[in-house]
């Protein structure tokens, strides 16, 4: 059968997760780093059908989401960006 396809998580920051298989690239979280004048943010990186979302310049989450990281998980409507779970 068809096989299960692989679920990557970017654990780059302290407080959120980034899934890229889940975003649908409905650019809010690109908006709110934007809004809030983040200093590199989240952008569309690539074209057409192999368009992502991510951090500008090859930079690590931590580095592209120091203001707005809680902010843009909150507001994502997949959950592709969400806040870490507290460990117990």
């Amino acid at each position: 059968g068809p096989s299960r396809k692989l679920v990557r998580k970017n654990f780059q920051h302290e407080i959120v997760v980034y899934e890229p298989e889940k975003c649908i690239k409905c650019g809010i979280c690109i908006r709110i780093t934007e809004k809030y004048r983040e200093e590199l943010g989240l952008t569309f990186i690539g074209r057409g059908f192999d368009v992502v979302v991510g951090i500008p310049f090859d930079q690590s989450l931590e580095q592209g989401l120091t203001k707005t990281a809680l902010e843009a998980a909150d507001a994502c409507p997949t959950g592709a960006l969400s806040r870490k779970k507290e460990k117990k």
